[in-house]
């Protein structure tokens, strides 16, 4: 099957592309791979060269001329190569969005001091959902994924789960109307560790931010230094969200884990200050936006 636009065409792989598409391997690799030498590459030649056809591959082509193509292994995209010549004109984007049309999830490796690709990858949805040491050349990889339904974080109080400090829920009638089977439903202070129902609790000297640099501790009203818990919970709740496609975040207002833009001033006077809780500020630090459940829109 062929597709066909205004600068080119999409295609099957077939024999004789392939001197064209090792070529382009070849070059493209050490280009992009300044950092591992070139030898690597050229050693591995007559090994990926006979591998090659045991992958999908689909070429972009104009003027009978092969500018790019892209290999894929099921699920797993093997690479994106486009001609240095051709770079910068949205092929490598038409290669990866024939591919999404395909499929409802794509995974890949990529090096993390490959900074362009990363960049292009995160720009097309993909998110990092860990990390590892390539065996053959000690390089840092990154493992991207890319999923074509995208889901919404939700604090689990909000969606009528009894996991307050209380023992109750805080159920918002917008929210539960609005919920999806595929939304994750989150509770950092229950990732903690800390038990349902338990002593409530307030950030003292600062709000979030200071709590992770050490400037500032969450205690309960009676006395307990539970800060612990807090921070250990707000890094238990970033490892699921970064295990998933997550578009939107939306956290209790006020609270010592949640709250987006004020918190409780750990007087227990029922006094707001302005600041973020644990969670809200580990998650804004990683690049995630975070939404209350007062928002205009939760779903987009």
């Amino acid at each position: 099957m062929n597709m066909k636009n205004s600068e080119g065409l999409i295609r099957a792989f077939i024999h004789r592309d392939i001197d064209r598409i090792m070529e382009l391997w070849l070059v493209t690799n050490i280009v992009a791979h300044s950092f591992i030498e070139s030898d690597y590459w050229r050693e591995h030649y007559e090994q990926v060269k006979a591998m090659m056809p045991q992958a999908t591959l689909y070429v972009y082509e104009q003027n009978a001329v092969i500018q790019g193509f892209i290999g894929l292994i099921e699920n797993d995209i093997a690479g994106i190569f486009v001609d240095e010549s051709f770079q910068s004109r949205g092929i490598g984007k038409k290669l990866l969005d024939y591919a999404k049309e395909r499929t409802v999830s794509l995974a890949l490796h990529v090096y993390q001091e490959n900074e362009r690709a990363v960049q292009f990858y995160l720009r097309e949805g993909f998110f990092i959902s860990s990390a590892q040491n390539d065996e053959q050349t000690g390089k840092r990889e990154l493992v991207l994924q890319w999923r074509q339904i995208k889901t919404i974080a939700v604090s689990a109080c909000l969606c009528g789960v009894a996991c307050r400090y209380d023992g109750k829920s805080k159920a918002v009638k917008a929210v539960i109307e609005q919920q999806q089977p595929d939304w994750l439903l989150i509770c950092p202070e229950v990732n903690g560790g800390l038990a349902t129902p338990r002593i409530a609790a307030e950030i003292v000297g600062g709000d979030g931010y200071d709590v992770l640099n050490g400037k500032a501790k969450v205690v309960t009203r009676a006395g307990d230094d539970v800060t612990q818990a807090f921070i250990l919970g707000a890094y238990r709740t970033l490892r699921q969200i970064q295990e998933q496609p997550i578009q939107t975040i939306v956290l209790k207002q006020n609270s010592p884990s949640c709250g987006s833009e004020k918190i409780y001033d750990g007087s227990f006077q029922g006094q707001l200050q302005l600041g973020v809780g644990v969670t809200t500020a580990l998650l804004r630090s990683h690049g995630y936006q975070v939404i209350d459940e007062n928002a205009e829109k939760i779903v987009r």
